[in-house]
């Protein structure tokens, strides 16, 4: 069985979170007897390698802190084979629990991000319904657009005034105050209530004939396989979840677009056009 497309989002935010912290160290390191803006080009084609790797790698089963061990192995071959810089500790000074909890919440942005074009087809046509179910859908469609992930990560080798930077480089505001924890809580529970809304939204409208498919008991044993404390996450849980959630989503917008077009033509024959 091959990975999915959500699969391999998870693998590739997690690469790019460990792949950035060691270029954000190295752009400081002085001590190094290389000048980083020289092999900067060298480590953006290894990333690009590396990525391109991951979208053809063999079917893995790991928890979040598993699959940081195994991107950590493919990063340090990498730059091995580059013969550039030393053997290099590319997560010094972070923690694997902050690592791991940060690469859950990433990738929920990023996969918000990759559903944009289902979830902006899916505004445009609810707009034109009056019912409870789909004004809440849009709603709730509208919190998962615009809430925002911040993140208070630090590094015990990294001065925390810098640590802001880091954060830039993947595209997130950093905030002292803020925790991946309460993001990534945020949207599950959005996405619990977007495909819990979608069926009932097919059922007023009398579709019973359309099997959708399983987001929530995913979801649910994402949370009871969980360790939260330790940030042990079970990645194909919510991989499974989320690449369910999009199919719903697209067999949501082709039954309505269906139905619209039926509409429209029942309307032209009506009128003898």
């Amino acid at each position: 069985m091959n990975n999915t497309e959500e699969k391999k989002l998870y693998y590739k935010t997690l690469t790019e979170i460990l792949y950035k912290y060691m270029e954000f160290t190295l752009s400081f390191d002085s001590a190094k007897p290389y000048s980083y803006l020289n092999i900067l080009p060298i480590l953006n084609e290894a990333f690009a390698t590396i990525l391109n790797d991951i979208e053809n790698m063999e079917e893995v089963h790991f928890n979040s802190q598993e699959a940081i061990s195994y991107i950590e192995k493919i990063i340090l071959k990498n730059i091995a084979d580059l013969n550039i810089i030393d053997q290099y500790e590319i997560k010094e000074g972070l923690a694997i629990q902050d690592i791991s909890t940060l690469s859950i919440a990433l990738y929920l942005k990023k996969y918000k991000n990759s559903i944009s074009n289902e979830l902006n087809t899916l505004m445009d046509i609810l707009a034109s319904y009056d019912t409870n179910e789909s004004k809440f859908l849009l709603e709730l469609i509208n919190m998962l657009k615009t809430t925002t992930l911040s993140t208070s990560i630090t590094s015990t080798t990294i001065d925390s005034k810098l640590m802001p930077y880091y954060a830039n480089l993947l595209g997130i505001r950093y905030d002292e105050l803020s925790t991946a924890n309460m993001y990534i809580f945020i949207i599950i529970n959005i996405i619990s209530q977007i495909n819990e809304l979608i069926s009932r939204f097919l059922e007023n409208m009398g579709i019973t004939d359309v099997q959708t498919r399983d987001v929530q008991g995913h979801i649910d044993h994402f949370h009871s396989h969980k360790d939260e404390l330790n940030a042990i996450y079970p990645i194909d849980d919510l991989t499974e979840a989320l690449t369910n959630l999009k199919t719903n989503l697209n067999t949501l917008i082709r039954i309505l677009q269906e139905k619209s077009k039926n509409a429209s033509l029942q309307l032209d024959v009506k009128s003898g056009n």
